[in-house]
């Protein structure tokens, strides 16, 4: 082989991409090629236990054996579909709540003499800034080593004044900037690591990490908005996952203790019946196939269920509500059989605090239709949103390598 052509760029890579959420571990090989859209090869989902709310322990345990299964599926079913010859090189692994911690913070440097803009300058203050969290976090003097950080970057910066794609090497007496930071426990990311180990043998230094929260906030950011504030809603297994952009900056995330899971959980508990039937008179619901008595009773059901997911949503907007005003667009991605009574959860009108909100809001759902441009795939092969998503943000480092 020639030095010339060991160093020549790679025109495409072999990849699996991972969602770990709260209800479910979803998965998929994707092949990325230079100059083209991401080929989704093979994809998969495994749910967490819906019955019961587990521990934190109990909960990840089950990851632990749900990757494993996963991973397992990908490989040895998903290579099989190829028409050609090739390995995987990488994973990008994505975490939704409970999974991570997500802070945003405003840095403002203010100094009479000019100072030069260099990494160093901008490493150092992400350096400092990832200590202070990571005390917050421990809530001790000492760093708590029991996380990890999974994304540090400081995004639109101003210079005196001026928004800045690029700082640096500018020189300046006013530095304006916000530095996003993400944590994730190192136990998880152990789990994470030793499982695609086991399975594919990839490396660690060859598996990006990252939460679902910026990895969504960056595909809506460059590919749906048109305008730079907006809030993201993640309607997961067990949370509600609100993101407040303003400017395009990540603000503020917060996670909601109802998805869709206690759907289900209520459905079993009024109607007597196991989850997995609660789960299929969902699915029926949705299509519209149910006996009128069972329609009317889980129509019934979903009353109660809005009325306790409302007063979490009024809770988090009034949080919102304390940093600036509230946009009015909002991008949502939820499971398929259940974003219709999502939809109609946010149609109603209130007389609560969330009532202006409401009236206001310009509701864009992002599910796998509105993607289907931005991927391909074989015709038996299931793509959902989340994946699309996922292939959509790693395209993007991809083509800019």
């Amino acid at each position: 082989m020639s030095i010339l052509s060991f160093f020549r760029k790679k025109e495409d890579e072999l990849s699996i991409l991972l969602d770990i959420g709260n209800g479910s571990i979803n998965g998929a090989i994707v092949l990325f090629t230079k100059n083209k859209i991401p080929r989704f090869i093979f994809t998969g989902e495994v749910p967490f236990s819906i019955p019961l709310q587990p521990s934190a322990p109990e909960l990840s345990a089950e990851m632990k054996i749900l990757l494993n299964k996963i991973l397992d599926y990908l490989i040895k079913n998903g290579l099989s579909k190829m028409t050609f010859a090739k390995k995987i090189e990488k994973v990008l692994v994505t975490f939704s709540s409970p999974w991570f911690a997500l802070k945003t913070k405003h840095i403002n440097l203010v100094q009479q003499n000019y100072f030069l803009i260099t990494k160093d300058f901008l490493d150092d203050i992400i350096e400092k800034e990832k200590k202070v969290f990571e005390k917050l976090l421990s809530g001790e003097d000492s760093p708590n080593k029991s996380f990890e950080i999974v994304e540090k970057s400081i995004v639109h910066t101003k210079i005196n004044g001026y928004e800045m794609s690029n700082s640096l090497g500018r020189k300046t007496k006013n530095f304006d900037a916000y530095l996003c930071l993400s944590v994730v426990g190192k136990s998880t990311i152990d789990i994470v690591h030793n499982a695609i180990l086991k399975n594919s043998h990839i490396p660690a230094d060859m598996v990006s990490i990252h939460t679902f929260p910026v990895v969504s906030f960056i595909v809506v950011r460059d590919i749906f908005s048109a305008n730079s504030d907006f809030i993201i809603m993640d309607i997961t297994g067990e949370v509600t996952d609100l993101t407040l952009v303003e400017d395009n900056v990540v603000i503020k995330s917060i996670s909601m203790p109802s998805g869709r899971n206690f759907i289900i959980r209520q459905i079993a508990k009024k109607l007597d019946l196991s989850a997995e039937i609660a789960e299929s008179n969902l699915h029926l619901y949705a299509e519209g196939k149910l006996d009128e008595k069972t329609k009317i009773q889980i129509q019934t059901i979903l009353l109660d269920v809005e009325k306790e997911w409302s007063i979490y949503l009024e809770s988090a907007i009034q949080e919102f509500s304390s940093q600036k005003n509230i946009p009015s667009t909002v991008y949502l991605t939820v499971d398929s059989d259940v974003a219709p009574i999502y939809k109609d959860f946010l149609s109603l009108v209130k007389t609560d605090s969330t009532a202006e909100f409401r009236k206001n809001m310009n509701l864009i759902h992002i599910n796998k239709e509105t993607l289907s441009h931005f991927y391909e795939t074989q015709t038996e092969v299931e793509v959902n949103e989340f994946m699309a998503i996922l292939a959509v943000f790693y395209n993007k480092l991809f083509q800019d390598k």
